[in-house]
């Protein structure tokens, strides 16, 4: 198991969980803690959280990306999703030029960006879907409140066949529980483009930073139970 309150670099080489191929990899695994208390689940069907998560803690405003990536133990060729909770704040509680996020990649060491589900740069405080091939940022209305004890649980979709992707969000205090069934589920965000090409997922990567200067503080980052799956149940594995 990790050790709390010390950095990935620190454990290099330690590969917890289930369906990886190695450890965390990068070289910012520096700026990541290991943290031992778990982000708010439960009241909506949140995953049941398990062991640690990362925290990065950055309070400033100078343009920086913090992201570490995790190769999967077999490529993915069909329909893809990811979950995780994550939780920032920022010095002003506004989220301009902050990204936080997880990626799904490609290539063989998980190097190249396919899409993105998140809180995308260019989005104020919207969740939302960054896609590089087309440079693309698609958001909905869903807002996220950048501050302490403000948690979502992110769901992105990736249909590489129908080259569309879609994101949902939920937060403990929004009265509904997370529908058991993918077709009761709306998404928040949907883009779908032929030109964005398609390659087989063999990864994912965290990531979070300032994108431009100017603007408020970064001050910190959360991630947790990030799952990769191909299907709504596997990623979200409810336990209500």
């Amino acid at each position: 198991a990790y050790t709390n309150n010390v950095t990935l670099s620190n454990q290099a080489g330690l590969a917890t969980g289930q369906g990886w191929n190695g450890a965390w990899q990068g070289n910012d695994r520096s700026f990541l803690n290991v943290d031992d208390t778990n982000l708010l689940s439960g009241a909506i069907g949140y995953p049941t959280p398990y062991a640690n998560k990362l925290q990065w803690i950055y309070n400033s405003n100078v343009p920086v990306t913090a992201q570490v990536s995790r190769v999967l133990l077999a490529p993915r060729s069909g329909r893809t999703f990811v979950a995780f909770m994550m939780n920032y704040k920022t010095g002003d509680l506004d989220g301009a030029n902050k990204f936080i996020g997880v990626s799904l990649m490609s290539g063989n060491n998980a190097t190249n960006e396919e899409v993105f589900f998140g809180k995308p740069a260019g989005a104020g405080n919207l969740a939302g879907i960054y896609e590089p091939d087309t440079a693309h940022q698609e958001t909905g209305t869903y807002g996220i409140t950048a501050n302490h004890f403000a948690d979502y649980m992110m769901v992105g979709e990736w249909d590489g066949a129908n080259h569309t992707a879609r994101i949902w969000a939920f937060h403990r205090d929004q009265g509904f529980d997370i529908p058991e069934n993918y077709s009761d589920a709306a998404p928040i965000a949907v883009y779908s483009n032929a030109a964005i090409s398609v390659a087989s997922i063999t990864g994912i990567r965290v990531a979070a930073g300032i994108a431009a200067e100017g603007g408020s503080s970064l001050d910190h980052v959360y991630f947790d139970e990030i799952r990769v799956g191909g299907t709504w149940d596997e990623v979200l594995n409810f336990t209500y």
